[in-house]
């Protein structure tokens, strides 16, 4: 019974973070929401059993590109454009509630190992093969790519100072 209570918290979680994505003005926002959507997704992926692509959803979606984004957003933006950071009523309950679920869900998948970690007994065959694969036969295109994005990042930086300097 505790399954589908935790999996109908995070399907309303990641519905509350679309819509929260859709209807926020703010760029900013409307990338946190989009994480948390990301992260709510992952706790599904979690629940059905499959978790690599759970961890695939956290590390690269939740972590790298939405990371980016959030760079990007933040440094674009012209500084007369930001907003206050204050936190107010509305804000404030709806973060509460949001981490309620969030400890609730932790509490919940603690009970459910009984505090013992899960024994597993190794990675799949095909996760072998593909980490073989990309640290091996495409070693050097895998670098590539993370240099391109490092580049990337370094050119938002410099692109959102340049356009602070100017205004």
């Amino acid at each position: 019974m505790l399954v589908p209570i935790s999996f109908a918290l995070l399907a309303l979680l990641a519905l509350g973070g679309a819509l929260m994505l859709l209807f926020r003005r703010d760029p900013v926002d409307g990338v946190l929401s989009l994480v948390v959507t990301m992260l709510a997704l992952a706790g599904i992926y979690l629940q059905l059993a499959d978790p690599v692509v759970a961890a695939l959803q956290v590390i690269v979606y939740a972590g790298a590109i939405m990371v980016l984004f959030l760079f990007v957003t933040m440094f674009v933006r012209r500084a007369e454009e930001r907003g206050p950071l204050g936190w107010d009523r509305p804000r404030f309950a709806l973060a509460s509630i949001v981490a309620a679920c969030l400890l609730g869900l932790l509490v919940q998948a603690i009970g459910a190992f009984g505090g013992n970690t899960p024994t597993h007994p190794g990675p799949p065959a095909e996760i072998a093969a593909i980490a073989h694969s990309l640290f091996g036969e495409f070693l050097y295109p895998f670098e590539l790519v993370s240099a391109l994005l490092l580049v990337a990042m370094v050119g938002v930086v410099v692109l959102g100072r340049r356009g602070e300097e100017s205004s």
